[in-house]
Formats: C-alpha cells, sequence, structure tokens
C-alpha cells in the first residue's frame, strides 16, 4: 500500500501514482525488492542531478529498509534501474 503526501516517511514524503508537481519535471526514485516489486515511491526532484546526489546519501538505508534496486523516472518514464548492493 502506498501512503498519501501528508504521510512522512524517513526518506521523504511517498506519492501516490496520480500526485504531481507544478512546476517540476518530476524524477522520482522507486525502490523495489529482490523480485522486482515496487516497494515505494520517493519525493519527486526538480533534475536528474538533485535525484543521484539525495540516492548517493540515501542508499544505505534504502537497502536497510529492504530495498533492493531502484528506477529513476522522469515523469513516470524509466531513466534507468540499478542495485543497491555493493558489489
Amino acid at each position: 500500500m502506498i501512503d498519501s503526501v501528508s504521510s512522512r516517511h524517513p526518506s521523504g514524503p511517498v506519492l501516490n501514482r496520480n500526485d504531481s508537481v507544478e512546476g517540476m519535471a518530476p524524477f522520482t526514485w522507486t525502490l523495489q525488492d529482490g523480485s522486482g516489486t515496487d516497494l515505494r515511491v520517493t519525493e519527486p526532484f526538480a533534475s536528474k542531478q538533485d535525484a543521484e546526489a539525495w540516492m548517493g546519501s540515501e542508499w544505505s538505508s534504502l537497502l536497510e529498509e529492504g530495498a533492493q534496486f531502484v528506477a529513476l523516472k522522469e515523469d513516470g518514464d524509466l531513466v534507468y534501474r540499478m542495485g543497491l548492493n555493493e558489489q
């Protein structure tokens, strides 16, 4: 189940698929478990660089949360997907 925008998560607010952010080309990360099942979507970021900088600082806590993979999306379209393990 996905929480609403008003719900806070330790790694930022969670958005529903129908939520939008005015004035932003929303880049979001979709966190996925080891089987590729979506766990949640992160807050939107104004740029790819902002999203990647956030991931650089948060990846280890996301791994502890149970995410094994993350997918960066721009306006819902896949940019790339990567694993979080240090291998």
